[in-house]
């Protein structure tokens, strides 16, 4: 049976969460049994459950804002099309630093190579004890 999520509209089938909008669109015009239920996403979401934080400091992502914050949104676009519980939570300025709360630890480390491949700078990584978390910091003034 196809699962769809109520909430942003992710497909399963096989254990495999996906968008494929005509695969919605034909399920529904066929009448196919659908479950409607809560992706993983969206339930990590609700539960506030942060996996990685990208901590963005010095003065080049402050110059450089807008240009940094599409490059960062645009990236979670791509792997979320690709894994629906791959997700910003939040984006916040502390201190004169941007700081990013994503659902799972790969959108943060990917959001890190993704700054230094682009913006050079020096990126550090900071696995938890279980490599279920983890902190990525990217700085270039």
């Amino acid at each position: 049976m196809m699962r769809i999520c109520q909430e942003c509209g992710a497909i399963s089938t096989e254990k495999r969460w996906f968008y494929d909008e005509s695969l919605r669109q034909q399920a529904a015009a066929q009448g196919l049994p659908v479950d409607f239920v809560v992706c993983p996403g969206c339930r990590r979401v609700h539960d506030k459950r942060v996996d990685g934080v990208v901590t963005l400091s010095g003065s080049y992502w402050a110059a450089h804002r807008q240009d940094v914050l599409n490059l960062v949104r645009n990236e979670e676009t791509r792997v979320r099309a690709k894994n629906p519980v791959s997700r910003i939570l939040e984006m916040r300025d502390e201190d004169g630093k941007l700081v990013i709360m994503t659902t799972n630890e790969r959108l943060a480390q990917r959001l890190g190579s993704v700054l230094k491949r682009a913006y050079s700078g020096t990126l550090q990584f900071q696995w938890s004890h279980q490599d279920r978390f983890v902190r990525v910091n990217w700085h270039r003034d």
